[in-house]
């Protein structure tokens, strides 16, 4: 009910089947694309479970068996009977989802609020020390330059990684439908 009532994105999302959803659903002008957004949902979820790489394959087949048939009722035809599958009535739970991703390697390179002890402070010290002799020594140089270089790819590739994450987690907590701020 809750994927049906996100998929609309008109009602309160309860899990409720009321006036408002029965409303909504009658007002949707494509209830071929409602039955995919449904559907759709349903598979987010199950690919953000931790068994998906060994039901995944099994699990594709039958959403994609539910969308066929719901669509073809959606359109009005008889369409493809349903068909029972011995266990496929079993539920998932939140506990048997993928933990949302850590930013904890990005915060590792960029700092994250914790500037002593990350590794862009371990190369900013190491270049503030060597800053001196560089100009007496061309190797001294080139390992300055280096810190640097090595410095601003870890910072850069950090917040890039911190961003990507941060996607990813907010797509794994809408999948699970887990309350606003959790994926942050």
């Amino acid at each position: 009910m809750k994927w049906l009532q996100r998929a609309l994105g008109s009602v309160k999302v309860d899990g409720v089947i009321g006036e408002a959803t029965l409303a909504a659903i009658e007002a949707y002008p494509d209830h071929d694309k409602l039955v995919a957004l449904m559907i759709g949902r349903r598979l987010a979820f199950l690919q953000a479970l931790k068994t998906w790489r060994v039901f995944g394959s099994g699990w594709s087949r039958r959403v994609a068996q539910v969308k066929q048939v719901g669509q073809a009722w959606a359109t009005g035809s008889v369409g493809p009977q349903p068909v029972f599958f011995a266990g496929g009535n079993a539920k998932a739970t939140i506990d048997q989802a993928k933990p949302l991703p850590a930013k904890a390697g990005a915060d590792a390179t960029t700092g994250a609020g914790v500037t002593s002890g990350s590794l862009g402070g371990v190369l900013e010290a190491a270049r503030q020390q060597l800053d001196p002799l560089a100009s007496t020594s061309t190797v001294i140089g080139y390992v300055v330059t280096a810190l640097v270089i090595t410095g601003a790819v870890l910072a850069i590739g950090g917040f890039v990684y911190r961003a990507y994450v941060s996607r990813k987690a907010k797509a794994r907590a809408d999948a699970l439908d887990l309350p606003e701020g959790v994926a942050a």
